[in-house]
């Protein structure tokens, strides 16, 4: 029989909370194992912490770039890879003015980042990232209007 932390979910953040790397690995695992088109195969290492560190920039370019152009199948797929395509716009955009972005530019796109970081580390396909992508896009949106339309930039007019 489940006990109610299994079937409330609540056994995944147990394992979480006691640093439980051997059920962590499990979960991320079977994650990453369902093929269901948008899944990227890669997860976290957690066998030592510098697999751990190494295995990051990989989850996180594929949090942020994924779906590449050769994996997209359906409508869904183009529109996520047309999300992307903005993203890597603003962000090219953004990093080539970095030299004049203001301090609060840059906390904000501190924790853009931050944000991302945090959600790719648990995210195994597209699909997911891309509702993900919701909770920190505004923050990107937020500095890319106020650099490439001028620091008068007003969504209200006045």
């Amino acid at each position: 029989s489940e006990t109610l932390a299994s079937v409330s979910g609540l056994r995944e953040l147990n394992s979480i909370l006691n640093l439980d790397a051997e059920t962590i690995g499990m979960i991320f695992e079977y994650k990453s194992n369902i093929n269901e088109g948008a899944s990227y195969n890669t997860i976290i290492d957690l066998s030592s912490p510098v697999n751990i560190i190494l295995s990051i920039p990989q989850v996180f370019l594929n949090y942020m770039l994924q779906p590449f152009p050769q994996n997209v199948r359906n409508v869904y797929d183009v529109v996520a890879l047309l999300e992307v395509l903005f993203r890597v716009v603003m962000l090219a955009y953004l990093y080539n003015q970095r030299h004049y972005l203001s301090k609060e530019s840059r906390i904000l796109l501190l924790f853009y980042f931050a944000g991302c970081l945090l959600w790719s580390v648990g995210t195994t396909n597209w699909g997911t990232a891309q509702r993900h992508h919701l909770t920190t896009n505004w923050m990107l949106i937020l500095v890319y209007v106020q650099h490439a339309y001028g620091r008068n930039f007003s969504l209200v007019r006045k």
